[in-house]
Protein backbone atom coordinates (compact mmCIF):
# COMPACT_ATOMS: atom_id res chain seq x y z
CA UNK A 1 0.00 0.00 0.00
CA UNK A 2 2.60 2.37 0.99
CA UNK A 3 4.57 2.25 -2.37
CA UNK A 4 1.30 2.45 -4.11
CA UNK A 5 0.27 5.84 -2.60
CA UNK A 6 3.68 6.71 -2.66
CA UNK A 7 3.71 7.39 -6.51
CA UNK A 8 0.34 9.38 -6.14
CA UNK A 9 -0.89 12.76 -4.47
CA UNK A 10 -2.31 10.75 -1.95
CA UNK A 11 -1.33 12.22 1.51
CA UNK A 12 1.19 9.86 2.87
CA UNK A 13 0.26 9.97 6.71
CA UNK A 14 0.65 5.84 6.47
CA UNK A 15 -0.24 5.72 9.70
CA UNK A 16 -3.72 6.05 9.52
CA UNK A 17 -4.13 3.80 7.11
CA UNK A 18 -4.55 0.19 6.93
CA UNK A 19 -5.67 -2.71 4.46
CA UNK A 20 -8.46 -4.21 5.96
CA UNK A 21 -8.74 -6.75 3.05
CA UNK A 22 -7.92 -8.14 0.26
CA UNK A 23 -8.93 -10.11 -2.59
CA UNK A 24 -7.64 -13.43 -4.08
CA UNK A 25 -6.26 -11.39 -6.94
CA UNK A 26 -4.15 -8.73 -4.97
CA UNK A 27 -7.12 -6.09 -4.62
CA UNK A 28 -6.25 -4.25 -1.33
CA UNK A 29 -8.91 -2.28 0.49
CA UNK A 30 -7.51 0.75 2.43
CA UNK A 31 -9.50 2.36 5.10
CA UNK A 32 -8.32 6.12 6.35
CA UNK A 33 -8.98 6.28 10.09
CA UNK A 34 -8.76 10.08 10.35
CA UNK A 35 -9.98 11.17 6.98
CA UNK A 36 -13.14 8.07 7.06
CA UNK A 37 -12.25 7.53 3.57
CA UNK A 38 -11.62 4.35 1.57
CA UNK A 39 -9.71 2.93 -1.20
CA UNK A 40 -9.31 0.34 -3.56
CA UNK A 41 -6.03 -1.14 -5.30
CA UNK A 42 -7.02 -2.84 -7.94
CA UNK A 43 -3.86 -4.35 -8.83
CA UNK A 44 -4.34 -5.90 -12.48
CA UNK A 45 -5.83 -2.04 -13.57
CA UNK A 46 -2.97 -0.21 -11.58
CA UNK A 47 -5.70 2.05 -10.31
CA UNK A 48 -6.09 3.25 -7.17
CA UNK A 49 -10.05 3.83 -6.87
CA UNK A 50 -10.86 6.45 -4.29
CA UNK A 51 -14.36 5.20 -2.81
CA UNK A 52 -16.68 7.85 -2.03
CA UNK A 53 -17.87 7.63 2.20
CA UNK A 54 -19.72 9.09 4.73
CA UNK A 55 -17.48 10.67 6.93
CA UNK A 56 -20.35 11.79 9.44
CA UNK A 57 -21.25 8.19 9.79
CA UNK A 58 -19.02 6.17 12.78
CA UNK A 59 -15.95 3.68 11.74
CA UNK A 60 -18.39 0.37 12.85
CA UNK A 61 -20.89 1.61 10.98
CA UNK A 62 -18.65 2.36 7.46
CA UNK A 63 -16.83 -1.09 7.97
CA UNK A 64 -19.79 -3.07 8.73
CA UNK A 65 -21.88 -1.71 5.40
CA UNK A 66 -18.09 -2.15 3.41
CA UNK A 67 -18.36 -6.20 4.64
CA UNK A 68 -22.15 -6.26 4.10
CA UNK A 69 -21.29 -5.13 0.36
CA UNK A 70 -18.90 -7.58 -0.71
CA UNK A 71 -19.62 -11.29 -1.93
CA UNK A 72 -17.28 -13.84 -3.44
CA UNK A 73 -18.77 -13.42 -6.63
CA UNK A 74 -18.62 -9.35 -6.64
CA UNK A 75 -14.33 -10.07 -5.95
CA UNK A 76 -14.47 -12.44 -8.64
CA UNK A 77 -12.94 -11.79 -12.55
CA UNK A 78 -14.57 -13.27 -16.03
CA UNK A 79 -12.30 -15.04 -18.76
CA UNK A 80 -11.62 -12.83 -21.73
CA UNK A 81 -12.57 -15.83 -23.88
CA UNK A 82 -15.12 -17.15 -22.04
CA UNK A 83 -17.38 -14.36 -19.54
CA UNK A 84 -16.67 -17.10 -16.86
CA UNK A 85 -15.71 -16.51 -13.34
CA UNK A 86 -12.92 -18.17 -12.93
CA UNK A 87 -11.33 -18.42 -8.88
CA UNK A 88 -13.40 -21.36 -8.14
CA UNK A 89 -11.74 -22.77 -11.49
CA UNK A 90 -8.04 -21.52 -10.74
CA UNK A 91 -8.39 -22.92 -7.12
CA UNK A 92 -9.21 -26.13 -8.36
CA UNK A 93 -6.25 -26.32 -11.50
CA UNK A 94 -3.53 -24.30 -8.62
CA UNK A 95 -4.71 -25.15 -5.55
CA UNK A 96 -5.79 -22.89 -2.76
CA UNK A 97 -3.21 -20.08 -1.89
CA UNK A 98 -1.41 -19.57 1.20
CA UNK A 99 -1.63 -16.08 3.05
CA UNK A 100 1.25 -13.84 0.94
CA UNK A 101 0.62 -15.66 -2.19
CA UNK A 102 -2.36 -14.14 -4.69
CA UNK A 103 -3.44 -15.58 -8.28
CA UNK A 104 -1.90 -13.09 -10.81
CA UNK A 105 -1.91 -12.94 -14.22
CA UNK A 106 1.68 -13.96 -16.14
CA UNK A 107 2.15 -12.39 -18.44
CA UNK A 108 1.08 -9.28 -15.99
CA UNK A 109 -2.05 -7.40 -17.73
CA UNK A 110 -0.75 -4.02 -17.79
CA UNK A 111 2.34 -5.43 -19.75
CA UNK A 112 -0.05 -6.71 -22.42
CA UNK A 113 -1.25 -9.96 -20.68
CA UNK A 114 -4.48 -11.64 -21.20
CA UNK A 115 -6.95 -12.71 -18.80
CA UNK A 116 -7.35 -16.08 -19.21
CA UNK A 117 -7.23 -18.93 -17.01
CA UNK A 118 -4.27 -20.48 -18.68
CA UNK A 119 -2.50 -17.64 -17.58
CA UNK A 120 -3.12 -17.43 -14.33
CA UNK A 121 -0.41 -18.51 -11.57
CA UNK A 122 -0.03 -18.41 -7.66
CA UNK A 123 2.63 -15.56 -7.09
CA UNK A 124 3.75 -14.13 -4.31
CA UNK A 125 1.47 -10.86 -3.21
CA UNK A 126 4.71 -8.49 -2.30
CA UNK A 127 6.18 -9.21 -5.52
CA UNK A 128 3.12 -9.32 -8.28
CA UNK A 129 2.64 -5.61 -6.76
CA UNK A 130 5.93 -4.35 -7.19
CA UNK A 131 6.49 -6.04 -10.37
CA UNK A 132 3.36 -4.30 -11.93
CA UNK A 133 4.25 -0.97 -10.11
CA UNK A 134 7.44 -1.40 -12.28
CA UNK A 135 5.50 -1.47 -15.73
CA UNK A 136 2.92 0.99 -14.70
CA UNK A 137 2.21 3.92 -12.68
CA UNK A 138 -0.79 3.89 -10.58
CA UNK A 139 -3.59 5.76 -11.84
CA UNK A 140 -6.03 7.72 -8.86
CA UNK A 141 -9.85 7.50 -9.90
CA UNK A 142 -12.71 7.89 -8.08
CA UNK A 143 -16.34 5.89 -8.30
CA UNK A 144 -17.30 8.83 -10.62
CA UNK A 145 -14.60 8.35 -13.11
CA UNK A 146 -15.66 4.67 -12.86
CA UNK A 147 -19.31 5.10 -13.64
CA UNK A 148 -17.99 7.29 -16.41
CA UNK A 149 -15.96 4.98 -17.76
CA UNK A 150 -18.65 2.21 -17.68
CA UNK A 151 -21.29 4.10 -18.96
CA UNK A 152 -19.73 6.90 -21.58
Amino acid sequence: MEEWFSKTSIAQDSNNYHVIARSGYGDLFIWNEIAGRSYEINSMNGWIIENDSDNKMDLEKQLGLFFASKSPCSLDIENDETDEEIFEAAVEKLGPLTEDEIFGFVPLLVAGGDMVLDNLQKVNIHIHLDLILQFNEPKVITTEDLKRMAFN
